[in-house]
């Protein structure tokens, strides 16, 4: 008797490889959307942390029709209160070279507007000078939940805003300083939002411009350790020194975190 042998061979039909690339696809998918769901909420609680920024403000001046940081009175620490001049602009620096931005936070601090135990406790007696406000340092702003970024308080000279932005939460170690082109000094902070980023919380709160309105954004200075930074490097269009300012569309083609976005906290009588 004859025996036939038939070699077989094992193979995917057309339908199971279907099947695996669509559970490719599915995964893809849902780790792409995964990505855009965490951003989207880094981002909504940006947002949320500069309104609340915005209502502790309005609540220090209600309790001592003055603003915190420009208050000429001490409330956090007798001994140790860089004093403002209560001109009604809470400046990074101001005329009198006091850190007015950053002693902001400790005024809010001590009448129990913000709730910040990492950066101040009701003990702490460390002064903030002018050549700590130079760099600024982990120790002396609000953390954001947006990964290694914090606030800082400085104002709009042209149009007398007083603004709290978002900036890369350096350490002392980094160039840090003032609004680029539109404040006190020539010096910028360094950015933390992609231009994308920035309009979109732009859009949703404000105007959708970058040098208009109640939300702002600019370029934050080059940090070649970041590969970040540089002239008009977040939008076109003047930094708002000029008065009216005019122009300025976000770069949405870039993906550099260039930009700084800062939230008015203005106070109407």
């Amino acid at each position: 008797m004859l025996k036939s042998t038939k070699n077989q061979r094992s193979a995917f039909s057309l339908i199971e490889l279907s099947v695996v690339l669509i559970v490719i696809g599915l995964l893809i998918a849902g780790i792409t959307g995964g990505a855009s769901l965490i951003r989207g909420s880094e981002l909504r609680a940006v947002s949320a942390e500069a309104r609340g920024y915005g209502v502790a403000v309005r609540a220090f001046h209600t309790q001592y029709n003055s603003l915190p940081g420009d208050f000429d009175k001490a409330v956090f620490n007798a001994a140790n209160d860089e004093l403002g001049d209560n001109d009604s602009l809470i400046q990074y620096l101001n005329s009198s070279s006091k850190p007015e931005g950053l002693e902001a936070w400790k005024d809010l601090f001590a009448i129990g507007a913000i709730l910040d135990e990492e950066t101040y406790t009701t003990t702490s007696t460390a002064k903030i000078t002018q050549a700590n406000a130079a760099s600024v340092s982990y120790t002396q702003i609000p953390s954001s939940k947006l990964k290694n970024s914090g606030w800082v308080f400085d104002n709009w000279p042209h149009d007398n805003q007083n603004a709290v932005l978002l900036i890369h939460r350096t350490t002392a170690a980094a160039s840090t300083g003032m609004l680029t082109a539109d404040s006190t000094a020539s010096a910028g902070f360094s950015g933390t939002l992609t231009p994308a980023d920035a309009f979109s919380i732009d859009e949703k709160l404000d105007d959708g411009s970058p040098v208009l309105g109640d939300v702002r954004a600019q370029s934050g200075v080059t940090d070649a350790t970041r590969g970040t930074g540089g002239a008009n490097s977040c939008h076109s269009g003047a930094n708002g020194a000029a008065s009216p300012a005019v122009g300025g569309t976000y770069d949405l083609a870039s993906v550099d975190r260039d930009c700084v976005i800062a939230f008015s906290v203005n106070v109407i009588d």
